[in-house]
């Protein structure tokens, strides 16, 4: 069995192709699966288990076993080959590089007590020079005090599981550049650019907390699976995530930058964004393509909930903003836009392309409680309130809608704007119970209620149908043309 330690899995190809021509053509099948088993087993010997002890005196040992374990990891690295395992005892090491050698290094007792210092000089575990170099595996450590002037503080490529990278600082990925990350924990890392946390990495299962960065406080141009962004912060753009990240099943909260509270660009599904805070655009998101998100509690001067970009199937509430508490431009299919507030206009939303979404609930505090101004087809806009004018509507274009219940001092249904084919019901207003200017052809304006217009004030309208509204003056409609 000496012989067999030379052999390498990754070396099994030849051997069996130097050995078919033992094997008869009539015994080819039986023979070649034994073949393959033993060889497989040989393989599985042949891999070494390196040891690593903290409190051993000096590297002098052959690290075989505990009693002659090596002192340093990277004393076990250069002497590992390929597929390879090195054991970690508990202790704090210098820092590693592994050049890419598909090896794994274990920790026994985990993070919290085996630690990698990078002592704020130098990065902590260089295990791949680029992000397609991920061969090495690190299991089980701390990765603290890294610095790097370059990329990764923490790490740059390998594969990182169960580990914790805190207190790490480099241009660009502060925890880690490049590396496949599973079960991490990334905190208080901070880089000069791009990726606080994380920079091009791909990370399943990992909480990203406390980090900081110029773009992208969490991270920069990764790729997230079941993934936690809590407390972020980027002093531009994307507190949680910034560029073409893909977020799947991640919750992003408390995060905070100037634009993108919680993310800038990128593209997430099934994400919850709640509380984060932008100071400019985006509380939530920034021109993202969101698919079946939550976006709740989040703050920002336009576009509470969202700035921009192209939801599809999203839940927007409770969103704060003085321009479009929920989300302001942007095109939204199918979405809920409900109890969000505007201390200027569009409660529920600013601008942009509305298409079979429902808006309820919603408040501004000048104008458009449901919407202000933006392209609206075939949604719903029920009980919203503006301070002024246009409870559910305010200067938009209104395509097979249904506007109901909502209330403002002027156009409890909507205010001007160009309304086609749309249903305007038991909207409350001073003037234009249902509608106040405007162009308004083939809708139906019932229910309504006000002092002047019941229906529609100073509006024109045409082959409309008004029935049972009230007003002081005009129950139907009060300065109106009607064709």
């Amino acid at each position: 069995m000496e012989n067999a330690r030379c052999f390498r899995m990754r070396r099994m190809l030849p051997v069996v192709m130097a050995f078919s021509w033992l094997l008869p053509e009539r015994k080819v099948h039986r023979n070649l699966a034994m073949f393959l088993t033993l060889l497989l087993a040989v393989a599985a010997q042949a891999a070494n288990t390196w040891h690593v002890d903290a409190n051993r005196p000096d590297d002098d040992g052959d690290g075989t076993t505990w009693e002659t374990a090596k002192k340093t990891i990277q004393a076990a690295i250069d002497a590992a080959e390929d597929d390879d395992t090195i054991l970690v005892k508990d202790g704090t090491y210098a820092p590693i590089a592994s050049a890419n050698k598909a090896i794994t290094i274990r920790s026994i007792n985990g993070a919290e007590k085996t630690i990698i210092d990078g002592g704020g000089v130098e990065r902590c575990a260089t295990l791949g020079s680029n992000d397609s170099e991920q061969e090495t595996v690190l299991e089980g450590f701390t990765l603290q005090s890294g610095y790097t002037e370059e990329y990764g503080g923490g790490a740059q490529g390998g594969t990182l599981i169960d580990c914790t990278l805190t207190g790490n600082q480099a241009e660009y990925g502060g925890g880690a550049y490049g590396s496949s990350m599973a079960n991490c924990t990334l905190t208080g890392n901070q880089v000069k650019y791009g990726g606080g946390g994380a920079s091009y990495c791909t990370m399943i299962g990992c909480t990203l907390t406390g980090n900081q960065a110029k773009y992208g406080g969490g991270v920069s141009y990764c790729t997230l699976a079941d993934c936690t962004l809590t407390g972020n912060t980027a002093t531009a753009y994307g507190g949680g995530g910034y560029g073409d990240s893909l977020l799947d099943n991640c919750t992003l909260t408390g995060n905070t930058a100037g634009s993108g509270g919680g993310v800038y660009k990128g593209t997430l599904n099934n994400c919850t964004l709640s509380g984060n805070t932008a100071t400019t655009s985006g509380g939530g998101a920034y021109n993202g393509t969101l698919t079946s998100c939550t976006l709740a509690e989040n703050t920002a001067t336009s576009g509470g909930g969202a700035y921009g970009g192209a939801l599809t199937s999203c839940t927007l509430a409770e969103n704060t903003a003085e321009y479009g508490g929920g989300a302001c431009g942007g095109t939204l299919a199918n979405c809920t836009l409900s109890g969000n507030t505007a201390g200027d206009e569009g409660g529920g939303a600013y601008g942009g392309t509305l298409l079979d979404c429902t808006l309820s609930g919603n408040t501004a505090g000048d104008e458009g409680g449901g919407a202000s101004y933006g392209t609206l087809a075939q949604c719903i806009l029920t009980g919203n309130t503006a301070t002024t004018s246009g409870g559910g509507a305010y200067n938009g274009t209104l395509t097979s809608c249904t506007l109901a219940e909502n209330t403002a001092t002027s156009g409890g249904g909507a205010y001007g704007g160009a309304l086609t084919s749309c249903t305007l019901a038991e909207n409350t207003a001073t003037s234009g119970g249902g509608a106040y200017g405007g162009a308004l052809t083939d809708c139906t304006l019932s229910g309504n209620t006000a002092e002047y217009g019941g229906g529609a004030y100073n509006g024109t309208l045409t082959n409309c149908t008004l029935t049972r509204n009230q007003a002081d003056l005009g129950g139907g409609a009060h300065s109106c043309t009607l064709t």
